[in-house]
């Protein structure tokens, strides 16, 4: 079945002091590796910075008009969108593509392998505020009740360790009808739960674990 994928309770405060929290996937697992989520700076044609989600989990914080900081990167930029990296074929066909190049170099034939990832790039982001029947976010699913928060207006996005509640009983809700199905009688043994990061951390072996194998499976 692959990695699991990592979903989070986040919280993104507005810059006219509203506070939101909702969920977010950061990963996204399965059978062909891990794939993250993140943010697209940009700047001008020439500066423009990617940053993808990882297992550090670091806050975004808008520190000037336009300056950030996440972690220990401050990228200047004018706008901002989230990536979504969805596997939706009807909607948006975001897939991974492997391309041969050559380069001649004096007298040697250099083959390089370019791998080709597609995003959906979105000016606003998604904060679900419902999970669907398998527990894993769909981004290219409108119908989903949600906050459509404009990224410009973001002036910080973080993970929360210790959610309200009311997600809380939201996640335990979903998860009961989910098990009833996928565990039932007719169950394929194929379903993979995504791994929350309220719970994962209370975990120190398992995060430990999933670090390491998504540290190696982007070495690779």
């Amino acid at each position: 079945m692959g990695p699991p994928s990592i979903q989070a309770v986040c919280r993104i405060t507005t810059s006219d002091g509203k506070v939101f929290e909702g969920f977010v996937t950061l990963i996204i697992g399965g059978y062909h590796g891990t794939h993250q989520n993140g943010f697209y700076f940009y700047h001008d044609d020439h500066h423009n910075w990617t940053v993808y989600f990882d297992y550090e989990f670091n806050k975004l914080e808008r520190t000037s008009p336009t300056k950030y900081r996440i972690g220990n990167f401050n990228p200047d930029a004018k706008r901002i969108y989230f990536l979504a990296y969805t596997l939706d074929k009807e909607n948006y066909w975001l897939t991974e593509t492997k391309q041969e190049v050559q380069d001649k170099s004096d007298n040697f034939l250099i083959t390089r392998t370019v791998i080709q990832r597609k995003y959906l790039m979105l000016d606003t982001l998604p904060l679900f505020t419902d999970l669907p029947k398998y527990l894993d976010l769909d981004y290219t699913d409108k119908k989903t009740n949600r906050f459509n928060i404009a990224m410009q207006d973001i002036v910080s996005f973080e993970v929360v360790l210790e959610p309200s509640n009311f997600l809380l009983t939201e996640i335990e809700k979903k998860r009961k009808i989910c098990y009833a199905e996928v565990y039932g009688p007719d169950s394929t043994g194929d379903f993979s739960e995504p791994i929350w990061v309220h719970e994962l951390i209370k975990k120190p072996e398992k995060l430990k674990q999933l670090r390491e194998e998504f540290e190696k499976w982007h070495r690779k």
